[in-house]
């Protein structure tokens, strides 16, 4: 039984016809399946990195087994591995912020259609009053967008200490060779182009207070060659231009060996 206070708080508002042919039922309903697709590839995209990251922590832990490699060449090994590993996990915890922001922003879509197509059924959330976080069989709203990217930063901090400890630097002991320190500097370059390429153009022009440039597109039209017969119009006889009209009339068209021999000089610039 349900007390007013409650009825008044869950008004559903479901009064009236549903006008299923309304363009704000179609654009909801486009922002429902647009979310629920981008909450598919959310889950794809971690089993993409978790792919590469497995894989990362596997060669790891089969070079430390390994008993028949000097010790430079394994520690330079293990150093490899742990920084492509962590390049790898810094770019699925970027890609977790990126996959979170376009989820939400189709979630505040579904919020602002939602009233007007079906009702305000999405943004009411029911839940057990005076849940305790502590209670192991309880539910709790615990974010799994959140939860995931802080595991996403474990899993980086997890290579940070697998590079540190394929070289240990205390002090003066530090001894960074050549290939470990170009693959350091070359696996940080990329974390750097990761997070600054990885921007959408309108966040890096904010960032860089310019306007963001127009998307230009260019396309041409290809022209196709048949083997066989077609039956074309009949090309119509060049009429003769006289008087006045002959400086204005546009310039008549190369014949075809003309127009092969410029091709053939200038080079075909459709392709």
């Amino acid at each position: 039984m349900t007390t007013p206070a409650e009825e008044k708080l869950h008004d559903y508002r479901f009064e009236g016809p549903l006008d299923s042919d309304s363009r704000v039922y179609e654009a909801w309903r486009t922002a429902m399946d647009v979310r629920k697709f981008e909450i598919e590839l959310y889950w794809k995209r971690g089993a993409y990195f978790w792919t590469f990251i497995g894989v990362a922590l596997a060669a790891y832990g089969a070079l430390l087994a390994a008993k028949d490699m000097e010790a430079e060449t394994r520690s330079d090994a293990l150093f490899a591995v742990a920084c492509l590993g962590l390049v790898f996990a810094f770019a699925w915890y970027l890609v977790n912020r990126a996959s979170k922001f376009w989820q939400r922003n189709w979630e505040y879509q579904v919020d602002v259609l939602e009233d007007a197509a079906i009702g305000p059924l999405y943004k009411t959330v029911f839940s057990k009053s005076g849940g305790r976080l502590f209670d192991l069989t309880d539910a709790y709203p615990f974010s799994v967008s959140n939860i995931n990217q802080l595991l996403s930063l474990f899993v980086v901090s997890v290579f940070v200490l697998l590079i540190i400890y394929a070289n240990p630097c205390f002090g003066a002991a530090c001894d960074l060779s050549v290939p470990k320190a170009s693959m350091l500097a070359f696996s940080l370059a990329w974390m750097g182009i990761l997070l600054w390429w990885g921007l959408t153009s309108s966040e890096r022009g904010k960032r860089r207070k310019s306007p963001s440039t127009p998307l230009r597109i260019q396309f041409s039209k290809r022209e196709l060659a048949h083997d066989g017969e077609i039956d074309l119009p009949a090309r119509r006889a060049p009429t003769e231009v006289t008087g006045a009209d002959a400086e204005t009339a546009p310039a008549a068209a190369p014949s075809g060996w003309l127009q092969r021999l410029c091709r053939a000089l200038l080079g075909d610039d459709r392709r």
